[in-house]
C-alpha cells in the first residue's frame, strides 16, 4: 500500500523564448499519492483545453501547455504550473519572451537546417526522421509524436547526429505525426509536422550497416554490431568463422564485444526470421602500428614552459623490415591538456578549462648519447597543472598508442628564475642538479650553469666566467637519505674534475655520464662550477640516486622483440 503524499512538481516549466508566429511549449510534471492534477494558469487565469489561450495536453506524469502562433502582445506572459491532490499542492512559474520576427533574434538562437519529412516504411525497417539543428550553446532536441513527447533514450528509438530520430525496428505503433522541438537558453523552435506511415508487409531479414572489415590496434578492443531489418523482426547473433554461436540471439541487434585483440579473426553476423536467414562476414585485422615511446618525464617546469624527455620505442626486426631504409619512426606528437588545478585529475572537459593542444611533427632526432629525445613546450600558463602524453608517428605504419601519461605543474611567476643576484667573489653554484637515468653501473646527470651577473662577466677578460665543473660523488650505506658513508667498509669517495663547460641542450643544460658504479647501490652527488680566474663555487643542491639491478634496466634498444 502506497503512503499518501502531497503533490510535488518534479519537472517545472522553464522560461520559453520564441519568434512571433511560432509555437511555445511549456512542460510540467508532478508526483504524489493520490496522483495529482496538473493545470496551467496564464497570467493567473486557468487555461482550459481547447480555449483560445492555449491547448493543455496530458503527458506522462503531467501536462503540456501548447501556445500556437504566439504574437508580440504575449511578450512577458506568466505561465504557472499548479499541481494538487487532497494531501497538498505545489506550483512553479515561468515566463514567455516573444521576439519580433528575425530582427530581434539574438545570436545563438537555435536553427533547424533540415526538418523532418513525411516517410513511409514497413514494419521491421530501420527508419530515420531528420532534424539537423544548430545553435549556441548546443541545443537540446525533444521529439513529439501526436503532440506528446516521446522517450528517446532506449535501445530502439534514439537521437543521432545533431537531432535526428532513428528507429531500429519500426513497429505499427510508431505511425503518427512527428515534430522536433529544438531549445537552448537563447530560445526554442518547433519543426513542422511530418507523418510516419508504417506498412505491415512481411519480408526476409536484411543486414544493414554492413562492414567487411575493421582494423584494431594490438591489445585493444572492438565492438561489432549485427543489425538487421525484417518483418517479422529478425533474431540476430554472432558466429565464429566455423559458424559456432558466440552471442545469444537478440531481436534486431546483437553486439559482439572483443577485448585484447592480438590476432586477425573472422566473425559472421547472422539474422533470421520465419521467412529466411542471411549472413554477412566481418574480418578483424590487427594494425601494424609502432610501439609507444617510453619513460616520458618532465625535466623542468618554468612559469610558461616545460622541458620534456622520453625514449624512442623498441623497434622489432619485423617492423624494421617493413621500412624501406629500416627507419621506422619519422616524428612524434605530443598531447597536452590543462587540468583543473588538481595534479592527479583527468584532463578537464569543462567549458572553463577547454585547453587542449596537439603538437605534431616533432623531429625524431636524438639529443642524448643514450638515445633520449627532448622537447620544450612553451606558451603555458604559470602555476597551472598539465597532463601530457607522446606518441610515435610512422609515415608507413601510422601513429602508436600514447606513452605513459605524466602530470606537471608550471612554476609561479617570480618563484622560478635562472637569474641569480651574485655578490661574492666566487661564481654562484650550478643549479637544479638531477639524475635523469640510473643504470647498473652508470648514472646520467643533468644541471644548469650558474647565472652570471654583469659584475662577474666584467671580471673575465672575454666575459667567459665558467671554465669547467667538478663532481663530488660518495657512496651511501644503501640508505637513500643518509649522509655519505665514513665507515671503513664503504670508503668510496670520488672527485671528477675538468668536466667541460659545454652545453648539450637547446635551453642551456649540461649533462654528464658517471661510470664505473656498483649495481643496486646508493650514491650522493653535488656539482661545483670552476672559474680559472675566480675559483670554485659553492656546491649545487645535493641529490641521492640508486643504481639499477643488473638485468633490470637498460636504455639500449633490444631489437627482435614483437
Amino acid at each position: 500500500m502506497r503512503i499518501p503524499g502531497p503533490a510535488k512538481i518534479i519537472e517545472p516549466p522553464i522560461n520559453v523564448r520564441v519568434i512571433a508566429g511560432e509555437t511555445a511549449l511549456f512542460f510540467c510534471r508532478a508526483t504524489g499519492n493520490p496522483t495529482p492534477t496538473v493545470n496551467f494558469l496564464i497570467d493567473r487565469t486557468i487555461s482550459h483545453p481547447r480555449l483560445g489561450a492555449g491547448v493543455v495536453l496530458t503527458i506522462p506524469d503531467g501536462s503540456l501547455l501548447r501556445l500556437n502562433k504566439v504574437h508580440r502582445d504575449q511578450n512577458g506572459l506568466q505561465v504557472e504550473c499548479v499541481t494538487r491532490n487532497h494531501v497538498g499542492g505545489d506550483s512553479a512559474t515561468a515566463h514567455l519572451t516573444v521576439y519580433e520576427t528575425n530582427s530581434e533574434v539574438p545570436e545563438g538562437y537555435p536553427v533547424i537546417h533540415v526538418a523532418p519529412k513525411a516517410t513511409t516504411v514497413a514494419v521491421g525497417d530501420i527508419a530515420r526522421l531528420d532534424c539537423d539543428v544548430a545553435g549556441t550553446p548546443n541545443p537540446r532536441v525533444i521529439w513529439i509524436k501526436n503532440e506528446i513527447p516521446i522517450p528517446t533514450s532506449g535501445s530502439r528509438i534514439t537521437i543521432v547526429g545533431t537531432g535526428s530520430l532513428l528507429f531500429d525496428h519500426v513497429l505499427l505503433s510508431d505511425e503518427g505525426h512527428y515534430e522536433c522541438l529544438v531549445t537552448n537558453e537563447i530560445g526554442s523552435v518547433l519543426s513542422s509536422k511530418a507523418y510516419l506511415s508504417v506498412k505491415n508487409t512481411y519480408f526476409v531479414p536484411k543486414i544493414v550497416d554492413k562492414l567487411d572489415q575493421i582494423r584494431v590496434r594490438p591489445g585493444h578492443g572492438a565492438n561489432l554490431t549485427c543489425r538487421a531489418s525484417g518483418n517479422p523482426i529478425p533474431s540476430t547473433r554472432w558466429l565464429t568463422d566455423r559458424e559456432r554461436p558466440i552471442t545469444e540471439s537478440k531481436e534486431g541487434v546483437a553486439t559482439l564485444f572483443l577485448a585484447d585483440v592480438t590476432e586477425p579473426a573472422r566473425y559472421i553476423c547472422e539474422a533470421n526470421n520465419s521467412l529466411g536467414t542471411v549472413q554477412h562476414p566481418v574480418r578483424v585485422n590487427v594494425l601494424d602500428v609502432p610501439p609507444p615511446p617510453q619513460n616520458l618525464r618532465c625535466l623542468e617546469e618554468g612559469p610558461t614552459y616545460a622541458f620534456l624527455q622520453w625514449y624512442p620505442p623498441n623497434i622489432s626486426r619485423e617492423f624494421q623490415l617493413k621500412a624501406p631504409d629500416g627507419h621506422v619512426i619519422d616524428s612524434y606528437t605530443l598531447f597536452l591538456a590543462k587540468l583543473d588545478n588538481l595534479p592527479d585529475s583527468a584532463p578537464s572537459t569543462s567549458s572553463s578549462s577547454p585547453f587542449r593542444k596537439q603538437l605534431t611533427d616533432i623531429p625524431a632526432r636524438q639529443f642524448h648519447p643514450d638515445g633520449a629525445l627532448q622537447y620544450k613546450v612553451t606558451d603555458l600558463q604559470p602555476y597551472t597543472n598539465y597532463s601530457v602524453e607522446v606518441a610515435a608517428v610512422s609515415n608507413l605504419l601510422g601513429m602508436s598508442d600514447p606513452s605513459n601519461r605524466i602530470v606537471f605543474t608550471t612554476a609561479e611567476v617570480g618563484k622560478f628564475s635562472r637569474v641569480l643576484v651574485v655578490g661574492s667573489d666566487v661564481p654562484p653554484p650550478p643549479q637544479n642538479l638531477r639524475c635523469l637515468e640510473e643504470g647498473p653501473t652508470y648514472a646520467f646527470l643533468q644541471w644548469y650553469p650558474p647565472n652570471i651577473s654583469r659584475e662577474f662577466q666584467l671580471k673575465a677578460p672575454d666575459g667567459h666566467v665558467i671554465d669547467s665543473y667538478t663532481l663530488f660523488l660518495a657512496k651511501l650505506d644503501n640508505l637513500p637519505d643518509s649522509a655519505p658513508s665514513t665507515s671503513s667498509s664503504s670508503p668510496f669517495r670520488k672527485q671528477l674534475t675538468d668536466i667541460p663547460a659545454r652545453q648539450f641542450h637547446p635551453d642551456g643544460a649540461l649533462q654528464y655520464k658517471v661510470t664505473d658504479l656498483q649495481p643496486y647501490t646508493n650514491y650522493s652527488v653535488e656539482v661545483a662550477a670552476v672559474s680559472n680566474l675566480l675559483g670554485m663555487s659553492d656546491p649545487s643542491n645535493r641529490i641521492v640516486f640508486t643504481t639499477a639491478e643488473v638485468g633490470k634496466f637498460s636504455r639500449v634498444l633490444v631489437v627482435g622483440s614483437g
